[in-house]
């Protein structure tokens, strides 16, 4: 049982780092146009 609880705990601190770091690329994909057009129109 002690076991168990454990490797439920880390499943769990693995699947929020995972989710985590989903959220981290997801919003930089999503920021990454609008920092690329701000650096195209600082250049221009």
């Amino acid at each position: 049982m002690k076991w168990y609880k454990i490797f439920t705990s880390l499943v769990n601190k693995l699947s929020n780092l995972t989710s985590l770091t989903t959220l981290k690329i997801c919003s930089s994909l999503i920021l990454l146009p609008n920092e690329l057009s701000n650096l195209i129109s600082l250049t221009t």
